[in-house]
């Protein structure tokens, strides 16, 4: 069982941006390889052809002229990632913060990354992680010094 792809029939008003998409050197190129399948459909070809054309899969094809034909031009900005989600949030990082402006406890002089991520519950890597994203010099937590008011 074979699907048709959708005819793409451009008036003039639809031309003009899909050209200044591709033609403009502030564009990122996904979306400028997008408006080039839409461009290549409105000549006729099918998906293969445009596929074959632009060296990329007859799935890329079908993707971006299905989603120009049902949403026009906003259609080729991509969606919304899909995937895993981030692996800490706002509520951890809050729980960070709190935690690196008391002292350590048991007598520890400092913090380092391996107890703060026991004491979290999270793995090490992930720790790290948020520490270089929040970017709070080693000095806040290696080692543990009194904020002096």
């Amino acid at each position: 069982m074979s699907r048709n792809a959708p005819e793409i029939a451009l008036n003039p008003s639809d031309l003009e941006p899909l050209e200044r998409l591709v033609r403009s050197p502030h564009t990122p190129q996904g979306v400028a390889n997008r408006a080039r399948i839409v461009l290549a459909a409105a000549e006729g070809l099918s998906n293969q052809q445009i596929a074959e054309r632009l060296h990329i899969s007859n799935i890329t094809v079908g993707k971006w002229r299905t989603s120009y034909h049902h949403w026009g031009i906003s259609g080729l900005q991509g969606f919304k990632p899909t995937g895993r989600p981030s692996k800490y949030n706002s509520k951890l990082e809050q729980r960070l913060r709190s935690l690196l402006c008391q002292r350590p406890w048991n007598g520890k002089r400092r913090w380092t990354v391996r107890v703060l991520a026991r004491h979290l519950d999270i793995p090490p890597s992930t720790l790290h992680d948020m520490l270089r994203k929040m970017r709070l010099p080693r000095s806040r937590y290696l080692p543990w010094r009194a904020v002096r008011a």
